[in-house]
């Protein structure tokens, strides 16, 4: 292991390419946090609401008990997500993306605290506004009523998604409408209060259709941190991996090491895959800045009889605040390497995200891309986590860890 580490810092010391952060944030279309002295001056309302005080002093919208709220802003946006706080107490919420002009034309998300969700489409039947067509429903008890629950939609080209908290409840495609505004409704009798609405533009991801590669382009994640549905899901629609053809292969909640040398223990090592997507949060205490320490993600590892990790792909921090990419890291063949200089700051923990499809693999370092289809070895293997440190004070932890397999991928 040693030797291994030799070989490394020497790799590293004569590694001259780097490559630069993708800086591409996706644009912010409406945000709102009701602190302001006309918090509502961008609505269209209508119905019984005030501006409420919680006893923090945070301040959010107050549906009065016995009427209805409808707000509604945008203009003719097409593709985004909409994030918003949401404490119902009674009553029940509705979320209408891509509504039209006509008032009745839209996508109707339906939220029962009680636990029966819809999204249905809605339009003119005869003479009056009508659901027209249920595209999913669920019942679920994620929502907790009386309590502030952090409500996600996606609305990117055909497809729409509902999560509470990061959970997805509802899922489904259809292509009647495919512009509006976002009107968000409580029924009669509701006491609610909804808080820091945010729509984030996504057209970048329905616009990968049109592009055959779609990493030629630069991408920014929104999902990554958001549990491991939320980011395949994002994946997903980037075109980057299959729809509906993989499954998670495990959750690792917290694992950690701290001290000096080197330091590795394997994941799911009764489950060893090639093509799969890992992803997991970071924290590095730096113990020594004159030698180097990395704190590291694994796949595609091969143990000896003994349970040594002897070969493995890595991605991780070095204690310059560099991204490290290696493979084929053994004792019997030069690995290959490849540096990003980007600065990170290790007082805060950093998401790893990165995709090893037959022998390529991708790297997103807090939902930026940062390597884009570097050559790897094709091999299966196992997953883990490891720490080179100098001294006793070098740490390196690792949280909600997951690995999602895909059976097949043509790319």
């Amino acid at each position: 292991m040693r030797k291994m580490i030799l070989i490394w810092l020497i790799l590293i010391s004569l590694w001259g390419a780097t490559q630069s952060l993708a800086q591409n944030n996706a644009d912010v279309l409406y945000e709102n946090d009701f602190e302001a002295a006309n918090p509502l001056q961008d609505f269209e309302t209508a119905g019984d609401w005030s501006i409420a005080t919680e006893d923090d002093g945070n301040k959010a919208v107050q549906v009065e008990g016995s009427g209805s709220l409808a707000l509604e802003i945008g203009e003719e946006w097409r593709d985004y997500t909409l994030e918003m706080d949401v404490l119902i107490r009674t009553g029940d919420l509705m979320i209408e993306v891509r509504a039209g002009e006509d008032g009745c034309a839209g996508y109707d998300f339906i939220i029962e605290p009680l636990g029966s969700h819809a999204v249905i489409r809605s339009g003119v039947s005869g003479n009056s506004c009508r659901f027209l067509e249920t595209i999913d429903e669920m019942f679920s008890n994620q929502y907790r009523r009386n309590l502030w629950v952090r409500v996600r939609l996606n609305a990117i080209g055909n497809r729409f998604r509902l999560y509470f908290d990061d959970v997805l409840i509802l899922e489904g495609t259809d292509s009647a409408y495919d512009q509006g505004t976002v009107r968000i409704f409580t029924m009669e009798r509701t006491d609610a209060m909804l808080d820091n609405i945010k729509v984030i533009d996504e057209s970048r991801l329905s616009s990968s259709a049109a592009s055959t590669s779609p990493l030629d382009r630069l991408i920014t994640l929104n999902a990554h941190e958001s549990g491991y549905q939320a980011a395949i899901a994002e994946l997903e629609d980037l075109q980057l991996v299959p729809e509906d053809d993989g499954e998670l292969l495990f959750v690792e909640d917290y694992a950690f090491f701290r001290g000096q040398g080197a330091w590795f223990t394997p994941l799911a090592y009764t489950s060893p895959r090639a093509d799969v997507i890992m992803a997991g949060n970071l924290t590095f205490e730096v113990g020594a800045t004159d030698e180097v320490e990395t704190c590291m993600l694994s796949a595609r590892i091969i143990t000896n009889t003994t349970g040594q990790a002897i070969e493995y792909l890595g991605i991780g921090l070095i204690n310059d605040g560099s991204v490290l990419l290696v493979d084929r890291f053994s004792d019997y063949s030069d690995p290959a390497v490849e540096l990003a200089d980007l600065g990170l700051d290790y007082s805060v923990s950093h998401h790893i995200l990165f995709m090893a499809i037959d022998n390529e693999v991708t790297v997103f370092i807090d939902g930026e891309l940062v390597f884009d289809h570097v050559s790897i070895r094709t091999d299966w293997g196992v997953y883990g986590i490891s720490l080179i440190g100098a001294t006793s004070g070098s740490r390196c932890e690792g949280r909600n860890i997951w690995v999602y397999e895909y059976d097949k991928v043509d790319n």
